[in-house]
C-alpha cells in the first residue's frame, strides 16, 4: 500500500473517532500520520499532524483535572457523611445532656463552614479550567484556520502571504503557551522564502527555455521560407526558359487537372479515370516532378476499385 493511500485511510479513521469523542485513541494515529507525512517530505501536513496530536493530549489532559476535580468533591462530601454520622452516633448510648448541645452545635457549624468553602474553592477550580479549556480550543481552532489558508497560498505558489499566514498562526500558538508548534510555525514562515526563491529559479530557467525554443523555431521557419521562395524562384526561371509551346502545355495541364478534380467529386468516375490517363500523357511533355505522376497513377488506380 503506497504511503498516500495509508495516509487517506487514517485520516478517515481520525474522523470517525472525533465523532465518537473517542481522543485517546487519536493520539498514536496522529503520530503514525506525522511519520508518513515526514517520509513523503510533506511538511505542512507533518507539522499539522503534530499540532493536532499535540491540541488532543492537552485537551486529555484538561478532561482528567475536571474530573479528578469532581471526585475530590464527592470524597470531600463521603467524608463529610461520614464525619456527621460519627458525630450523631455515639458508640455507647447515653443520655443526651443539655450542657453538650451547644459544643456539637458549634462543631457541625464550623464543618459546614469548612465544607461550604472547599465546595466554592472546587467549583470555582472547575469553573477556571473549563474557561481556560475553551478559550484555548478557541484560539487552536482560529490558529487551524488561518494554517489552512497558509497551505492554501503556498499551493498556488503565492509564497509571501503563506509566510504572513504561518507568522500569524504561530503567534497565537505562542500566545496559548504552545511554544514549540509557535516555533515550528515561525520556522515555516522562513521556508517559504527559500521556496519562492527556488521556485523564481524554476520559472527562470523555463521561462529561458522556451525564449531558447521559440528562437530556435523562428530559424528553423524561416529557412524553410527562404527555402520555398528560392525553390520558386529556381522553378519560375527554368520555367522562362521553356519554349512557348511547352509552357502553354503546362497551363493546359493545370487547368484539364482542376476539371477533372471538379468532375470526379460529382462521381463521373469513368470520365474522370479517362481524363486523369489523358493528363499522364501531358505530363510526359512538359517537365513535371515524380511526385505529381505518382499522384495521378494512384488516383486512377483507386477509382477503377469503384
Amino acid at each position: 500500500m503506497s504511503l498516500n493511500k495509508k495516509a487517506d485511510e487514517l485520516e478517515s479513521e481520525l474522523k470517525n473517532y472525533k465523532r465518537s469523542k473517542d481522543f485517546e485513541k487519536m493520539i498514536p494515529i496522529y503520530a503514525e500520520l506525522e511519520e508518513i507525512y515526514k517520509k513523503l517530505n510533506y511538511t505542512f501536513l507533518e507539522k499539522k499532524a503534530a499540532t493536532e496530536m499535540f491540541k488532543y493530549q492537552k485537551h486529555i489532559e484538561l478532561s482528567k483535572l475536571s474530573q479528578n476535580a469532581i471526585v475530590d468533591k464527592k470524597e470531600v462530601k463521603e467524608v463529610k457523611e461520614v464525619k456527621e454520622v460519627k458525630e450523631i452516633t455515639p458508640i455507647k448510648p447515653q443520655p443526651v445532656k443539655p450542657q453538650t448541645s451547644p459544643s456539637i452545635s458549634q462543631e457541625n457549624q464550623i464543618n459546614k463552614t469548612v465544607n461550604h468553602d472547599t465546595k466554592k474553592s472546587r467549583a470555582e477550580k472547575i469553573k477556571e479550567l473549563q474557561s481556560k479549556k475553551e478559550i484555548e480550543q478557541q484560539n487552536v481552532d482560529k490558529a487551524n484556520i488561518i494554517l489552512d489558508k497558509a497551505q492554501s497560498h503556498m499551493k498556488k505558489k503565492e509564497f509571501e502571504l503563506a509566510a504572513k499566514f504561518y507568522r500569524e498562526s504561530s503567534e497565537i500558538f505562542k500566545e496559548i503557551g504552545w511554544n514549540q508548534q509557535a516555533s515550528q510555525l515561525n520556522q515555516e514562515a522562513l521556508n517559504m522564502q527559500e521556496m519562492q526563491e527556488e521556485y523564481l529559479k524554476k520559472i527562470g530557467k523555463i521561462k529561458l527555455k522556451k525564449q531558447k525554443e521559440q528562437e530556435l523555431y523562428d530559424a528553423r521557419a524561416s529557412k524553410i521560407i527562404a527555402d520555398k521562395e528560392e525553390k520558386k524562384r529556381l522553378e519560375q526561371e527554368a520555367l522562362n526558359r521553356l519554349p512557348p509551346e511547352i509552357l502553354h502545355k503546362i497551363d493546359l495541364a493545370k487547368v484539364f487537372l482542376q476539371k477533372t478534380e471538379i468532375m470526379e467529386s460529382k462521381g463521373k468516375i469513368e470520365k474522370s479515370i479517362t481524363r486523369y490517363k489523358y493528363l499522364l500523357e501531358l505530363y510526359d511533355e512538359i517537365p513535371v516532378n515524380k511526385e505529381q505522376k505518382e499522384n495521378i497513377r494512384n488516383k486512377i488506380k483507386e477509382l477503377e476499385k469503384k
